[in-house]
């Protein structure tokens, strides 16, 4: 565990010479693609598109969402959206479901970040506790300072997903600050706030790193137990059986 800290500190260090060079915040965009035309002011089904190099700032009821760059999203609802592809930063007063064909997310009075790519989604927790659904699954709990993918489903209606692991700090560290419109001295500031989350994500990672593999370890130590049984049962029982037939050979 000190020898984790040392590391997580070193990593400290780097990330905050990292923090001052990522500071280039996308421009905003104000006449954003929309489908159908000015769709985003109703409250009717609404498909939105940020074109590259530029950021979309818009609320669905009181949920907060920034759109990166060259990043698709429909909202289907006051509480409700499909990400089709990019990136988006949501803060939820309320409850708030993002989803797509691998499966949903869903979380009240927290903030998330999800990033899309053809074939995954992941979300990372940036804070409150969050499920996650994947496809034909059972829900799956993304603390703060974790994060999760979810991928394509299987011909059994299924979609594969990962275990949470701590978010990669570094890249959601430039990401944000693309999205992110505050001036310098508060992202440094929330940088750090988040640092201090993702530490211990960190830790609780590598604890539960270590359980799996004690638990690994201590499951291929009964299985080689098993099988050296039964091959010892196989050749007590083979010599029996030469016995037998010996007896009833010459006997």
């Amino acid at each position: 565990m000190k020898i984790l800290r040392v590391v997580l500190f070193t990593l400290a260090s780097i990330l905050d010479v990292r923090v001052h060079a990522a500071t280039l915040t996308l421009p905003s965009q104000s006449d954003v693609a929309q489908e159908p035309s000015s769709c985003i002011q109703s409250e009717s089904v609404c498909a939105v598109r940020t074109k590259t190099g530029r950021k979309y700032e818009f609320t669905i009821g009181t949920t907060k969402i920034i759109l990166g760059s060259a990043s698709s999203l429909i909202r289907t609802g006051l509480n409700s959206a499909i990400l089709l592809g990019g990136e988006a930063w949501v803060m939820a007063d309320d409850e708030f479901e993002l989803q797509s064909e691998f499966g949903s997310y869903k979380f009240s009075a927290g903030e998330a970040w999800f990033i899309r790519s053809d074939k995954r989604l992941t979300v990372r927790s940036i804070a409150g506790v969050g499920q996650l659904t994947p496809k034909g699954d059972t829900q799956l709990p993304v603390p703060a300072g974790f994060e999760m993918w979810i991928s394509g489903v299987t011909k059994k209606g299924r979609a594969a997903s990962s275990i949470p692991q701590a978010m990669d700090f570094n890249d959601h560290v430039k990401r944000w600050a693309k999205l992110y419109s505050k001036p310098k001295k508060n992202f440094k500031a929330e940088v750090k706030s988040l640092r201090e989350v993702w530490v211990a994500a960190v830790e609780t990672t590598s604890e539960f790193d270590a359980k799996f593999v004690q638990r690994e370890v201590a499951s291929a130590y009964e299985s080689k137990i098993r099988i050296e049984k039964s091959e010892r049962e196989f050749k007590e029982e083979q010599i029996k059986l030469r016995a037998l037939y010996h007896k009833k050979q010459f006997e």
